[in-house]
């Protein structure tokens, strides 16, 4: 404990620690995971990023009735502590430098559900802009406009823990390359978690999930020991945002869009299915037996008849090939 890989030779598979102590291994793990990416000009008092249970209880002491909060970033964080600032009766202001919210994990339809939802709720939204300056509670956004705030949480994404690694060609910019087994190009280092980068169609994506730091884990661990099973677990996450709950699984732009309306106001879902038929992936707003459902198909690769999809008056279990 207390202790940090300085550097690990791959070669001669051992690790420098940062006392000194140099550690051999026969494998080695790597699970250093992520940290908030800094933007230049934006620390100190007045500015959170949040990361840890700390910067959780110091962002709820300034979360108070009528607190203007500037909110960096239009991803998951930024907009649960938007719901969690209007829950406190404060003034949340999202900013956010694409041109929707979530823009890496939604499709444009849900996305703009969002916008209009938060927005109902109290949510001051701006797009395509960024933050060129803060200074003693006055925010300048890159189009010169100027916003008192209380205070600024900063959560536009996360750089990997990677330095001690990037001598040994194993790393990409994103963080460590792992295979299907969890394998780096040398057989004996394996990394896991947030830190992981996997790749599909010529792209490097992490997944930044806690069911995937899990089931991930517990696949590299037993293929140390000899198992050899592939990852083959669809990518899926869930975000309380207020009133709603949402959950994506799988693809959210691939394949023929299918919108199901829920039972109750605010609730739909959008699959996604494949020319024949299969679940790609789904989008559920507030209708969780919708997700479980599409959870399942994908892990069972059934087929679908999207026009009984569609027909929310056809039972889920109808809807199979």
């Amino acid at each position: 404990l207390g202790l940090e890989i300085v550097s690990i030779n791959s070669e001669e598979n051992t690790a420098l620690l940062s006392d000194g102590t140099l550690v051999g291994f026969d494998r080695l793990v790597i699970a250093t995971g992520v940290r908030p990416r800094f933007l230049p000009g934006l620390s100190g008092a007045g500015v959170t990023y949040l990361r840890t249970v700390e910067d959780a209880l110091n962002l709820r002491e300034v979360i108070k009735p009528q607190s203007r909060i500037a909110i960096i970033g239009g991803g998951v964080i930024g907009l649960e502590v938007a719901s969690a600032v209007v829950a406190a009766q404060g003034k949340p202001v999202v900013i956010e430098a694409g041109i929707r919210l979530m823009a890496r994990s939604l499709c444009e339809r849900t996305a703009n559900f969002l916008d209009s939802w938060h927005r109902q709720q109290g949510a001051d939204i701006r797009y395509g802009v960024t933050v060129a300056r803060y200074e003693a509670g006055t925010l300048t956004l890159s189009n010169s406009e100027q916003i008192e705030v209380d205070h600024v949480l900063v959560c536009v994404g996360v750089e990997p823990n990677q330095e001690p690694f990037v001598d040994c060609e194993i790393t990409v910019p994103q963080g460590v390359l792992v295979d299907e087994f969890g394998r780096t190009t040398n057989p004996r280092i394996y990394a896991t978690g947030d830190i992981a980068v996997h790749q599909h169609d010529g792209s490097f994506y992490r997944v930044e999930t806690w069911e995937h730091a899990q089931l991930h884990a517990e696949m590299v661990g037993q293929n140390i020991l000899g198992v050899q099973n592939g990852y083959n677990h669809p990518v899926w996450f869930w975000s309380d945002q207020g009133s709603l709950n949402l959950q994506v699984v799988g693809s959210v732009v691939s394949g023929r869009e299918v919108c199901r309306a829920g039972n109750r106001q605010s609730s739909f879902s959008i699959f996604r299915i494949s020319e024949d038929g299969q679940v790609l992936g789904c989008t559920s707003i507030n209708s969780p037996k919708d997700m479980a459902m599409a959870r399942r198909w994908i892990k069972q690769g059934v087929r679908i008849d999207h026009r009984a999809l569609a027909n929310v008056s056809v039972d889920l279990r109808n809807c199979i090939v």
